[in-house]
């Protein structure tokens, strides 16, 4: 079945193209990013994420937009659930 995306205001369009991310990446359990990227806009997000997500422009309006969420996390397992990577989405103010 497929999904039915929303209809967002043109607020919520700049909002889409404008908002400014910090990106984080760690490896495994670490708390410390070996990596940051700053981007803005949701397409530079989807560009710069190094794993293959689940996260495609409907779940980022989904997220930022309707849930207003101000951070995201992304965790990639290895195939036991140990945590391979963590990349962490902060919407920045």
């Amino acid at each position: 079945m497929q999904k039915q995306s929303m209809t967002y205001s043109m607020e919520q369009h700049n909002f889409a193209i404008k908002a400014n991310f910090r990106v984080e990446y760690a490896f495994e359990n670490k708390t410390e990013p070996y990596a940051v990227d700053y981007v803005t806009g949701f397409a530079s997000l989807l560009k710069c994420l190094t794993f293959e997500t689940q996260l495609d422009l409907d779940k980022l309006f989904e997220l930022f937009v309707d849930r207003k969420l101000q951070e995201y996390l992304v965790l990639n397992l290895y195939q036991n659930g140990d945590i391979m990577q963590a990349t962490r989405i902060v919407l920045e103010d």
